[in-house]
């Protein structure tokens, strides 16, 4: 211990000496550790701590998969579900739920939408919840007309209720209904962001129609029952629904899915390419660390050769070397902390859609550990670099070239690698930058012309469903389309109003759509997209009529049934022929096709559009619907005024994802964004480093250097002959490193394939303009030293040499 705390007060007198260099080395390894440990805590939090509830490796998804549409992850109905807990043995429990959102009226100020949980009761056992306050759900309460009841979330208590211990036996508004508070849940408990527990019969319609996808299946797997056993048991099942229901089952099987990997989703590639461009980074750090640390070494190999002659062994010598680099790491891991929480804010202020499992990201004690960990390897390098580059001599007092020359090799190859590491992100982003520009161009197929979307929810207390025998007609619903349309219309500013469903870029639901007179396809019967609308709806969003006419006021309840097609439904069913007057059949009742409209890209703006139909919303009326407002006052003017207006029509109603249709249309490409900004910022910070490393070698090279390039001088060189000379070697490194580069270029740009689009892999264009820019950036940081040493004076480097 004392020895160790010689060469720690030896090492921190040495470091003081050279104030400019550490603080240099810090900032680096601050930069690159600190980037490390966030990404570390959002890879950590999202893909590699366990779920938070009870032997979460047993708990699974039941999935359906429809052969029709390719689909792996579609929701069961709640017949299937009675079949499944009927039948299968491989798991504790199985239980269902569907995600509602409803609108609360809290103890104080205005309404609010709350996501909510519909569940089975046996749904929030099989997640291991227990309650803080009252009870859970029970089966009494899971039955059609059963009581209204609910559990509520902690926060959803917390920030409605003040927290109140008596909450429990309360009765509050949901959806204008009198709801009695049974239970509370502990802080930290949730599942799919729902703040709300309702019972699933009393809170889901269609129930006990087996065509109707609309409960997710949770189950919980036995001990000792493998996940492959309960996907054999599960397919077994599902084939024999297949043959007893073929009308709605055909082509429908299950899929046994693990819970984490349900809820990390797409989000597992993104991270993986967020890790790996993370590490490249932090190579260039180091590699620029370790060729910083060599040149340190360098310069003090006299004073090591003294240490040596006087006595000092080599076992001495190298404890102080990675004494020194490790209190520098230690300072760095610190430094990197801070940078982390820095870097962790930025990646979920970048994310473009909700990061699974945000709220539990953080710098945790595993996350500090990981930062200490880096702190000590690269503390470790820092140290033995030197010594197995060769870059100190421990016995000679004075060296010329040797030493020197090892230095030279060992920042040449650290150089290389930083430049073609510097490539490979830049290459990423130029192919990114192209797919993003290719979608920028592509004509989504409607214009947001000014316009927000409001989503609303009638409340069932008001607007109760109708039996099933009497819808569509819903005159309540209907009745309040006209006011809502009526009141928003008279606002200030608004230059139009319509309703609809989902909002053009929302995919909406599927439904099985005939054309009357066609004899019925063998099999399955491929679904239809169903985007009901309100008259008016095609025109604000000039959305082009192809054929026929526009969907009209008259279009409504008691009318004839009519329908609008879009461009894909009528080439895939009428090939060519005109479609205007022909019928379809939707939910038992028939449709005559009155138009034709454009195709809208409401699947993403990458995927073509589906076929779809536009039935009027008020034929085919939801209490759930969209409010598309254009206006010619600012958004938040606009949205201002539409809360008051709709508080004045319906007080119990909190209006919901209020945005303007430019901004969700960015939001559609926002994944490829948030790469492409990735490996841009890290692409360039590569660059830079790249850049720095090299001019760093090519000045350490002109520095040893100096006595030839006098006598070159002296003996009649130009300046400009100088000047190309050691340009000439920093271009051979950039062009090393570019051609090891493009090799590992070919590499990344495969795994980016699933967010390229219409953009090869290996694009030239895109590939040629990240060579161009970092041959160029580097060809800069070759030439400033080159330029400075050319300018030595031959006689004074004579002077030094006689001395």
């Amino acid at each position: 211990m004392p020895r160790l705390l010689h060469d720690l007060v030896n090492a921190w007198r040495s470091l003081r000496r050279g104030r400019g260099f550490v603080v240099a080395v810090l900032a680096l390894l601050a930069l690159g550790i600190g980037i490390a440990t966030g990404a570390f805590a959002v890879l950590r939090g999202v893909l590699l701590r366990p779920l938070p509830y009870p032997a979460a490796e047993r708990l699974a998804i039941v999935w359906q998969t429809d052969a029709d549409d390719g689909s792996f992850a579609e929701r069961a109905s709640g017949p299937d579900f009675a079949d499944y807990r009927a039948r299968a043995r491989s798991f504790d429990r199985l239980a269902a739920a569907s995600f509602p959102e409803i609108n609360l009226r809290p103890a104080s100020g205005p309404p609010e939408r709350v996501p909510a949980g519909a569940v089975t009761a046996s749904f929030l056992p099989t997640l291991g919840a227990r309650p803080l306050h009252g009870r859970l759900l029970s089966p009494a309460d899971d039955v059609a007309g059963g009581p209204r009841v609910a559990v509520l979330g902690h926060d959803l208590w917390q920030r409605a209720f003040g927290g109140v211990p008596g909450i429990v036996g309360r009765t509050i508004l949901l959806d204008a209904q009198p709801t009695e508070v049974v239970g509370v849940l502990p802080a930290g408990f949730g599942f799919d962001e729902a703040e709300l527990w309702l019972p699933l019969s009393s809170s889901t319609p269609f129930l006990d129609l087996r065509g109707v996808h609309n409960l997710l299946v949770l189950a919980r797997l036995r001990e000792g029952v493998s996940l492959g056993s309960a996907q054999a048991e599960m397919s077994g099942i599902a084939a024999a629904l297949e043959k007893q229901y073929p009308d709605d089952n055909a082509g429908r099987g299950a899929r046994v899915q693990p819970l984490h990997e349900a809820v990390v989703g797409d989000v597992r590639r993104e991270l993986t390419l967020l890790s790996g461009a993370v590490a490249l980074v932090l190579a260039i750090v180091c590699a620029n660390v370790a060729g910083m640390w060599l040149l340190r070494a360098h310069g003090r190999r006299g004073e090591l050769a003294v240490r040596a002659a006087l006595g000092a062994s080599r076992a001495r010598l190298v404890r102080q070397l990675l004494a020194e680099a490790l209190l520098v790491a230690a300072a760095s891991a610190v430094l990197g902390l801070a940078v982390a929480r820095l870097a962790l804010r930025g990646f979920l202020a970048l994310r473009p859609s909700e990061l699974p499992r945000a709220g539990e990201l953080g710098l945790d004690p595993a996350t500090v550990a990981f930062a200490a960990g880096l702190a000590a390897i690269a503390g470790a390098v820092c140290g033995l670099v030197p010594l197995l580059a060769g870059g100190v001599g421990f016995t000679a007092l004075r060296t010329r070239g040797g030493a020197g020359g090892a230095t030279r090799g060992a920042r040449a190859v650290l150089v290389v690698g930083e430049i073609a590491v510097a490539l490979v992100l830049l290459s990423g982003t130029a192919l990114l930058g192209r797919s993003v520009w290719n979608l920028l161009q592509v004509d989504p197929g409607f214009a947001p012309n000014h316009t927000m979307t409001f989503s609303v929810q009638l409340p069932e207390g008001r607007y109760p469903m109708p039996e099933r025998s009497a819808y569509p007609a819903w005159p309540e619903v209907t009745g309040a389309y006209e006011r809502f349309a009526e009141r928003v219309g008279a606002l200030p500013g608004v230059t139009g109003v319509a309703l609809a469903a989902n909002h053009p870029l929302q995919r909406g639901f599927t439904s099985q759509v005939m054309v009357v007179g066609r004899p019925e396809p063998e099999g399955s019967i491929e679904e239809t997209r169903v985007h009901a609308v309100s008259a008016g709806y095609h025109g604000l969003l000039r959305i082009p009529l192809l054929a026929g006419r526009h969907l009209a006021a008259t279009d409504g309840p008691g009318a004839p049934s009519v329908v609008v097609v879009n461009q894909a439904f009528a080439r895939k069913h009428f090939a060519g022929a005109s479609p205007l007057g022909e019928r379809v059949a939707l939910w038992g009742g028939e449709f005559e096709i009155v138009g034709v409209v454009g195709d809208v890209r409401f699947q993403g703006l990458d995927v073509a559009s589906a076929p779809a139909i536009h039935p009027p919303l008020a034929q085919l009326p939801f209490s759930d619907f969209r409010l598309l407002v254009s206006a010619t006052v600012a958004p938040a003017a606009l949205e201002r005024a539409v809360r008051g207006a709709v508080a004045e029509l319906e007080p119990d109603v909190a209006l919901h994802e209020v945005a303007p249709l430019d901004e969700l249309l960015v939001r559609s490409y926002g994944e490829r964004r948030f790469v492409m900004v990735l490996l841009a910022t890290f692409g360039a910070l590569a660059a830079a480093l790249a850049a720095v490393g090299l001019y760093g070698v090519m000045a350490f090279q002109a520095a040893q250097r100096r006595r030839e390039l006098g006598v070159r001088h002296a003996l009649g060189a130009e300046r400009r002959d100088l000047v190309r000379l050691l340009a000439g070697e920093g271009a051979q490194l950039t062009l090393a490193g570019a051609l090891l580069g493009l090799a590992g270029s070919m590499a990344l740009t495969r795994s980016l394939g699933a967010f390229l689009f219409e953009v090869a892999p290996l694009d030239p264009v895109a590939l040629a303009a990240a060579v161009a820019l970092l041959v160029a950036l580097s060809l800069v940081a070759a030439w400033l030293p080159a330029r400075r040493a050319s300018r030595v004076d031959p006689m004074e480097v004579l002077r030094e040499e006689s001395a």
